[in-house]
């Protein structure tokens, strides 16, 4: 079963180092439908981007071992700032009992049925109103807010 193409166009990160990985996943989300997809090779980026409540993303497919910053310490540092369906992606299964319980996991390798089953839930949870497509993604961040991601390295303007 394969998405409808006149289903909900959604707007899509990977987050992945890996170019083979990366570009196979990028492939089987255009497969699946008519989405935006933006791809991203480390962490620290991923943080920069997401940090900002404008970021307009509906779902993101991150790599758990990623250079600059791994997966779970993007996740720590978006933590309360950012409203965001997070795929956390990692060939091995035993990473994941360290990420909250809220986080979808999705064991390499993955198949193009994987990949449009956890599609289709974000749809859902988007169309069902659980992250409306059209509301803000995050919210304007507090100064210790920007602090704490600048102490780690980041730099923080709005």
């Amino acid at each position: 079963m394969f998405m409808e193409q006149d289903s909900f166009s959604m707007n899509i990160l990977i987050v992945e180092d890996d170019r083979q990985v990366r570009g196979m996943l990028f492939d089987m989300i255009n497969a699946l439908g008519r989405h935006e997809v933006s791809v991203l090779c480390n962490g620290h980026n991923a943080v920069s981007l997401l940090a900002d409540p404008k970021h307009g993303f509906n779902l993101v497919f991150l790599d758990l071992n990623l250079p600059r910053l791994d997966g779970k310490s993007v996740i720590e540092a978006l933590s309360g700032l950012v409203k965001v369906n997070i795929v956390v992606m990692s060939g091995d299964p035993e990473q994941y009992g360290q990420l909250p319980k809220t986080i979808r996991v999705l064991t390499k390798p993955f198949s193009l049925k994987d990949i449009e089953k956890v599609m289709v839930e974000a749809e859902k949870g988007l169309l069902e109103g659980k992250a409306s497509a059209s509301a803000p993604r995050g919210r304007a961040m507090s100064q210790k807010e920007m602090d704490r991601l600048n102490n780690i390295g980041f730099t923080v303007e709005f």
